[in-house]
């Protein structure tokens, strides 16, 4: 997915006399090699792996920008990227418990349901079910991982 484009001048490329490659010299911090690239044609900026605003805000790449002259002329210069936050999908790892049927109400089931949210200050409510049961409701008002 192109999310930005380098824009270089350069007259005899504009005239079409030479071409201008983009070369990405560094990107900061390095995982950022793996999210992001640059088209050494075009100077688009693509994302190529998955962003997380809560695991980091920004990325810096370093970028030289070089014409087809014998010898080439360059120039290099610096893009920050930006995340945006979003809202994160709870993640609820799946779970299986078995209780016998003459279990009293209230039996404490070894397993717990362990979910969280990355957004802070998001709250969970959970629901569970069983046939012929009324449903029942937890909610949580932080992100931290909770067992029930």
């Amino acid at each position: 997915v192109v999310i930005g484009r380098i824009v270089a001048v350069d007259d005899e490329a504009s005239a079409g006399e030479q071409t201008l490659s983009y070369v990405t010299r560094s990107i900061t911090p390095r995982s950022g090699a793996q999210v992001l690239e640059v088209d050494e044609d075009t100077g688009d900026i693509k994302l190529v792996g998955p962003v997380n605003y809560e695991v980091r805000t920004s990325y810096t790449i370093n970028v030289r920008v070089s014409d087809s002259a014998e010898p080439p002329m360059f120039d290099e210069g610096t893009v920050t990227v930006s995340v945006t936050d979003a809202n994160d999908m709870p993640s609820c790892p799946p779970i299986s418990a078995n209780v016998t049927e003459d279990a009293s109400i209230a039996t404490i089931l070894k397993n717990g349901v362990f979910c969280q949210d990355e957004d802070p200050g998001d709250t969970l409510s959970f629901s569970l079910s069983g046939p012929g049961n009324a449903d029942l409701e937890a909610v949580v008002s932080d992100s931290e991982p909770r067992a029930f």
